[in-house]
């Protein structure tokens, strides 16, 4: 087997310049959310693949780089955040209280999904994503168009 710098399609490296500037405007967001009172939440790269299997569609479930773990269960690399995120928070609704208190959490990281051959369509990509849980209707789009606002403004 040859030692190879190529790296699989669909993913790159982000090396010196590249991860100063990732990272410096992963820092200028997590201040914005911060300051937002957004909480970040940390969420694995591997998950169960069973749970999301009737949610899925066929595009989507193609779309999953799913394999068999060492203890035989159906594992699947992170897609998507939102589900996952759901998941675990959907049974702690109620002792969270967000009714009285909304929720406002973050997340960040990679997510990775199979996509068809075409130049330039990435296989791995960064995602941050915010969620308001316990507010309502317009006021709860009025602040989360505000804050994707203040969010894109630290883009140059």
């Amino acid at each position: 087997m040859r030692i190879s710098a190529a790296l699989p399609r669909g993913v790159s490296a982000l090396l010196f310049e590249s991860a100063r500037r990732r990272r410096a405007l992963e820092a200028a967001w997590v201040a914005r959310l911060d300051a937002a009172a957004f909480e970040e939440i940390v969420l694995p790269i591997l998950d169960y693949s069973e749970p999301y299997e009737p949610l899925l569609g066929a595009a989507a479930r193609r779309e999953l780089y799913r394999f068999v773990g060492r203890d035989g269960e159906l594992l699947a690399l992170r897609a998507d955040f939102t589900p996952m995120l759901a998941r675990l928070l959907a049974p702690q609704l109620e002792a969270l209280d967000v009714g009285a208190h909304p929720l406002r959490l973050f997340y960040r990281g990679d997510v990775v999904r199979f996509a068809e051959e075409r130049a330039g369509r990435p296989r791995e990509s960064y995602q941050l994503g915010a969620e308001l849980l316990g507010v309502a209707g317009e006021a709860a789009e009025v602040e989360m168009l505000r804050l994707f606002l203040e969010l894109l403004s630290e883009v140059r």
